[in-house]
């Protein structure tokens, strides 16, 4: 395996626990090769299964496994990189598999807490009783139920992990990959980006992430930025009662959410949009931190963010602002009216057609 498409560690954990399903495939006592598909829950370095106390899955008890679950990140055509030589696309992926044996959970409370994990990650919401054997209902709702279930038990001697999201390539080769997944912005390219941007090794910046002063566009943020965008936004004028988490939950639900970072990846600049993907979108939280401001972010960050694969065909683009007209006028926006202190602004992107 190429050194630099093995994972580290880190990155085969992160990777396995995002998978909810995984595939597993062993020789049964007679020969026969089993696969299975189980939902699973990784618990305290073991992965857990549950179902009928019953089945070819009984046969596998005991015996080696191995269990594999593979997401492809995105498809590469070759004429991202290459315009005149056609070959077969490149798949960018992440690919885990790990090695082990079953073996079946009896005790009740064990049972209890892997089941109770299941549930908490499917279903984190609603007025359940809480699978605890220490409640009051659980011998009424849940003991006979748990002991009827088989649940399953991984444990796991060997871990695989490989992944090629472009980090061997050139920052050229890489860039124009970036250049096209943008350009193409096909379901499942922004978050692509995203994971191509963090893997490789060089700080990639292709010609439509480049801000004013070094700063680069950022379109794949997410709860790990959270909080840096959230603060940037306390205290602004139009959200006046939302508190740190608040903010947090509206830049999360947001159709399109970019930001500006430095070369040291401190968040500069949030902006967020909501849309139908199709007749509307409104922009909003467009802010630009304190000492960075009067350089060219705003406007940087506003382009970014009507350029987004999200938002670039929607017809209608509308936004509303006290005291920036200036700043989005040169961007395409006219106003349509005035609501008390506030501008009501528009815009009509020049290559989207009006429905006839």
């Amino acid at each position: 395996m190429s050194e630099r498409k093995r994972m580290s560690p880190e990155r085969f954990e992160a990777e396995l626990a995002r998978h909810r399903q995984l595939s597993f495939a062993g020789v049964d006592p007679r020969g026969r090769p089993l696969v299975r598909v189980f939902d699973v829950v990784h618990h305290q370095g073991r992965i857990y299964m549950h179902g009928a106390p019953r089945g070819e899955k009984l046969a596998l008890l005991g015996r080696p496994l191995v269990a594999h679950a593979h997401r492809v990140v995105a498809e590469i055509p070759s004429h991202f990189t290459d315009p005149r030589r056609a070959c077969p696309a490149t798949t960018f992926y992440a690919s885990v598999q790990v090695e082990g044996q079953f073996s079946t959970v009896d005790a009740l409370e064990r049972k209890a807490e892997v089941l109770s994990q299941l549930v908490g990650g499917r279903q984190a919401t609603g007025s359940f009783v809480a699978m605890d054997p220490a409640h009051p209902e659980f011998a009424r709702l849940y003991a006979k139920v748990i002991d009827a279930l088989w649940v399953g038990e991984f444990e796991i001697s060997a871990r695989h992990g490989r992944f090629n999201f472009g980090q061997h390539k050139s920052a050229a080769v890489a860039e124009a990959i970036l250049e096209g997944l943008w350009t193409r912005g096909a379901a499942g390219d922004i978050e692509a980006i995203g994971e191509i941007l963090e893997a490789h090794p060089q700080r990639l910046a292709p010609s439509w992430s480049r801000g004013p002063e070094g700063t680069r566009l950022c379109v794949n943020l997410d709860r790990r930025r959270t909080e840096a965008s959230a603060r940037l936004l306390e205290g602004a004028y139009w959200r006046p009662n939302y508190d740190l988490e608040m903010l947090a939950g509206v830049q999360v639900a947001a159709s399109a959410w970019v930001g500006l970072e430095t070369p040291e990846g401190e968040l500069v600049g949030t902006a967020r949009a909501v849309s139908d993907g199709v007749d509307y979108a409104y922009i909003g939280d467009v802010m630009v931190a304190e000492p960075w401001r009067g350089r060219g972010l705003g406007k940087a960050l506003t382009r970014g963010l009507l350029d987004h694969p999200r938002l670039r065909s929607v017809r209608h683009q509308f936004l509303v602002t006290r005291d920036a007209m200036e700043l989005y006028a040169p961007l395409g926006f006219d106003t349509l009216g005035r609501l008390g202190t506030r501008t009501w602004m528009r815009r009509r992107p020049a290559s989207v057609e009006s429905p006839r």
